[in-house]
């Protein structure tokens, strides 16, 4: 453990970007799933959810589909240098700047996440809808914080490229939503063998028992 080390930073958004500390005690666990998660908390590091801002944490994680954090991140860092800088501290000129942005210059940029292409054509649709539909990233920060946590899920899923995991991201880490887990296909296949969901459960069966 020694060898991986907890970041210095907390990339979850932290008390500074306005989440909520979760304490983590297995011994108040009312189910297998929330010990094993509170042991696991304990154990490795207690995170504060919610605070990112919801347009950017949602074209992160279209960032990460499908690739690691190590090739993802780079990618982001470079899109946020050349397409969210200039403009409203509220971020509403990151979407405005995605919404017009070539596609193929996209593409170049986010290169180190892969999938480059399929992925700035999902970024650039994604961003005119939202501009469309909200106006700004701060409109659209105010309807995953604020908005029925159902509707907002159901909104993301309804658009194309965004799958249950990539909704989830973005009510965890921006909305900050009490009881919702991403899962991807390592928690799916782990939690199934675990026993914390049923054995032939889909992934949101997975995600209704955890």
């Amino acid at each position: 453990m020694s060898e991986d080390p907890e970041p210095a930073r907390n990339i979850s958004g932290g008390a500074s970007g306005g989440g909520a500390t979760a304490e983590f005690d297995p011994a108040d666990a009312g189910t297998r799933a929330e010990s094993v998660v509170d042991r696991l908390g304990d154990l490795y590091w207690t995170k504060a959810y919610g605070g990112r801002d919801a347009f950017e944490c949602l074209v992160r994680t279209i960032l990460s589909q499908n690739t690691s954090d190590t090739a993802s991140q780079p990618a982001h860092d470079a899109l946020m240098e050349r397409y969210g800088g200039v403009g409203d501290d509220d971020g509403g000129d990151l979407v405005e700047s995605l919404a017009t942005a070539d596609q193929q210059r996209l593409a170049e940029t986010i290169e180190p996440a892969g999938l480059y292409n399929q992925k700035s054509e999902t970024i650039v649709r994604l961003a005119g809808r939202i501009r469309d539909t909200y106006g700004s990233a701060s409109d659209f920060d105010v309807f995953v914080k604020e908005s029925d946590p159902e509707t907002v899920r159901e909104t993301l899923l309804d658009m194309k490229g965004v799958g249950p995991k990539t909704a989830d991201c973005v009510l965890l880490f921006a909305g900050g939503r009490p009881g919702v887990f991403p899962v991807d296909t390592h928690v799916h296949r782990i939690a199934r063998r675990m026993g914390l969901a049923p054995a032939d459960a889909d992934h949101e069966g997975v995600r209704a028992a955890l």
